[in-house]
Formats: C-alpha cells, sequence, structure tokens
C-alpha cells in the first residue's frame, strides 16, 4: 500500500467508487475483486475532476464468467466471454448512463516468443500487476462487501511515486521484448500525460527498436495500436512525431522519415477531420466519407498522409505491415502508385468514387507542400471544397477500370 503525497482527495473518490460498486453489483462468489485499469491512475492525476463512470476495468481472483453471468442476468445483459485469457465484457444501465464494464481474470503471463500472444494461468492479484506493461498501470483498488476492507491501494511497483515524478517506466527489462505493442503504447502515454521515460526504460526501448522487435508483431495488432493514436488521443502529430524520432517507425517501414511538412500534413488533417463543420456533419464528404468510415473510421486518410512521405519502394512493405491488403489497401494503393504495379480493382461504384476522391485529396496534398514550405495549412476547412471539385472535374477521366487519369 502506498499513499506518497498524492492528494487525500484521490484516496477518499476511489474508496466512494468501491463502495458504490459493492451496492451495485452481486458480490462473487468465490475470490476477491479490485478495480484496476486505466480509472486508479488517473484518479490521481486529476483527482479533483469530474468523474465520468462509464468505462470500469475490474480484476478478480476467481471465476469470471460465473461472476459476469451472474451480473449479467441481475441487469439483463449481454455477456461477451473470451475463454482464451479469462475475460468478460458487458454493457447495461444504471439510472441515466450506460456502464461498460470489463472484467478479468487475475493472471500470470508467459510468451512462447517475442510479439505473440501470451499464454495465461490463474494468478494473484499481486502476480496480474506484475504482468502489466507500465508501473502507473499497475496499481488496484480493494471492492469489498461487508466489512471495510483493512487493505487501500495496491502499489507494488511505485507507480505513484512515478506519476508524482512525471516518469514511465516498464516493470522489467524484457518488457518490450515480451510485447512490442507496449512501444507505441508507451508513447501515447508519454504525450498524453507530459511524462519522460525512465532512463532504464529508454534504453531498452532503443534496444528494441534497434532489434527490429516492433517487426514481430501482427499487422492487426499494429493497425490497431495505430488507430488509437489517430482517433483515441488528442495529439496524434505530436505522437506520430516522437515515434519516427525514435527509429520505430524506421523500424517498422523501410525509408519512413520525419519532417516538418509531414507534421504540418498530419496537424493539418486532424484539425480538418474534427473541424465542427465536418464532426457535426457526418455527411459532409457524401457517400465517399461514408464509404471510407466502413472501411476503416477514415484512417485511410492519415494513411494517404504518412504512405505519401514514404520512397515508392516501401509503399508495399507499408501495405502489407499494416494489415491493408484489403479493399482500403488497394484503393489507397492505386492512389499512390498511379498506373504502379498495385492495380485497383473496382468491384461497385462507391469503391471507384472512393478511388477518385482520394486521388482529388493526393492531389490537393501535393499542391499544398509550397503553402507548408511557406508557412501556411497544409490543409484548411475549405479543402472540402476543393478535393470535390477535383473529384467532379475528375469524374470524365475515370476510365472502365476506375483507374484516374490525367488528361493528355
Amino acid at each position: 500500500m502506498s499513499s506518497m503525497n498524492h492528494p487525500p482527495a484521490a484516496f477518499h473518490r476511489l474508496h466512494e467508487i468501491s463502495g458504490w460498486l459493492s451496492r451495485l453489483l452481486p458480490q462473487p462468489l468465490s475470490g476477491k475483486a479490485y478495480l484496476v485499469g486505466g480509472l486508479v491512475r488517473d484518479l490521481f492525476l486529476t483527482p479533483a475532476g469530474p468523474l465520468l463512470l462509464k468505462d470500469l476495468d475490474l480484476c478478480l481472483e476467481g471465476n469470471v464468467a460465473d461472476w459476469a453471468d451472474r451480473i449479467g442476468r441481475h441487469f439483463q445483459a449481454t455477456v461477451q466471454y473470451e475463454p482464451r485469457f479469462g475475460t468478460a465484457r458487458l454493457f447495461f444501465s444504471t439510472g441515466n448512463s450506460t456502464l461498460h464494464l470489463d472484467i478479468a481474470m487475475a493472471r500470470s503471463e508467459s510468451y512462447p516468443t517475442s510479439g505473440a500472444l501470451p499464454v495465461v494461468s490463474p494468478a494473484t492479484i499481486g502476480e496480474d500487476l506484475k504482468r502489466r506493461d507500465f508501473s502507473i498501470n499497475a496499481m488496484a483498488y480493494p471492492i469489498v462487501w461487508g466489512a471495510p476492507s483493512p487493505v487501500g491501494l495496491l502499489d507494488p511497483f511505485s507507480g505513484l511515486r512515478d506519476l508524482e515524478n512525471a516518469v514511465l517506466r516498464i516493470l522489467h527489462p524484457g518488457s518490450f521484448r515480451d510485447d512490442p505493442t507496449r512501444l507505441f503504447r508507451g508513447f501515447r502515454f508519454l504525450l498524453r500525460f507530459g511524462l519522460s521515460w525512465h532512463p532504464e526504460t529508454l534504453s531498452a526501448l532503443r534496444e528494441a527498436v534497434e532489434a527490429g522487435m516492433v517487426q514481430r508483431i501482427s499487422a492487426y495488432r499494429i493497425r490497431r495500436e495505430f488507430s488509437r493514436i489517430f482517433f483515441a488521443e488528442r495529439n496524434p502529430a505530436g505522437i506520430l512525431k516522437e515515434i519516427y524520432l525514435s527509429g520505430l517507425m524506421g523500424s517498422l517501414v523501410p525509408g519512413a522519415r520525419w519532417s516538418e511538412l509531414l507534421e504540418r500534413q498530419l496537424t493539418g488533417l486532424d484539425r480538418v477531420l474534427f473541424h465542427p463543420g465536418i464532426r457535426d456533419r457526418p455527411d459532409a464528404w457524401g457517400p465517399e466519407w461514408r464509404r471510407l468510415k466502413e472501411m476503416g473510421r477514415g484512417e485511410i486518410l492519415y494513411y494517404l498522409v504518412l504512405f505519401r512521405a514514404l520512397p515508392p519502394e516501401s509503399i508495399p512493405t507499408a501495405v502489407s505491415r499494416f494489415g491493408l491488403e484489403g479493399a482500403a489497401g488497394r484503393v489507397l494503393s492505386g492512389v499512390l502508385y498511379g498506373d504502379g504495379p498495385i492495380k485497383v480493382r473496382k468491384s461497385h461504384g462507391d469503391i471507384k468514387a472512393i478511388f477518385t476522391f482520394l486521388t482529388g485529396l493526393s492531389e490537393c496534398l501535393g499542391r499544398s507542400v509550397r503553402h507548408c514550405e511557406a508557412g501556411f495549412d497544409c490543409f484548411s476547412p475549405d479543402l472540402l471544397t476543393r478535393v470535390e471539385k477535383r473529384r467532379t472535374a475528375g469524374k470524365d477521366r475515370t476510365d472502365r477500370t476506375g483507374v484516374h487519369r490525367e488528361s493528355p
């Protein structure tokens, strides 16, 4: 248990949440339950901020399936159970809000090979915290039914001290080797919370980059990490900049280099995507935008910017490393290659429209180079108008295969 110099308000709120959960949820038939995850960490970062209990992570030293089923019956909620990892997910209403509950079995993990999914075994809460990625995420608070617990916050790896010192630290030297996705996650936490790498963690990061550990991760997991960077963070461009400058991106895709132009284009793209005129008008880009969202929530726009900055010979590697071989990848590759070796196959009209739309956007990006060098925004709220003009003008210059061609 640890208290450090953190405000008592954080401990008080943890105690209140624990009590609220013990009144809300049926007691597990066996084992102890704990509140874990980002909420515990964030309460110490903003102890007096607004408290929105919508997403909660719980850990149980017991039978997760049994407890989740009892909660599901109590709230008439559907349970999504993953037996491989002993986890369950539930959504149910509590008053005027909906609660998303993730319950995980307290477990230990072993990794058959670097980057592989772990093999898990039931364990104690102490062993469970030991498997976590960073010390700031290795804390737990008990949920007690009945008499108050004499145990308070569990912080065996001094996560509170690291929060106080604004330091991000892994729990053991082989952490990045076991799960290289922690490299990307670390940069997200670094920028989100204004932290610095612990010296030993920074050394482990550099070793993992030099050893090419990131190449051992599946394309699905890499793309999921980048999707979180694009849409779950406030500063995607800043996070990507640190990933590039560390050499991590170059380890993933040869030839990936950071530049001021790339930074400005990414920052501008983020402003456009979340501009009120777009955010409040989901139909602003018409059927092309809707189809883009279906093909990956609009992430293809970020990949368009990232891949444009690559040497042409690196694009096939990038498409493969990010798992973009499907419809989104064919369209993206066709836009970047033009008449290059990867052809775009069109199965229906909306894919054809997407291709023409992205080609227009790519041309606008190319034209923005001189504006970026002059200090102007690469993207602006009127970008949609310019792209729409290019798209409309390009309708008559698309052959029957759907490949956009410039007029002679």
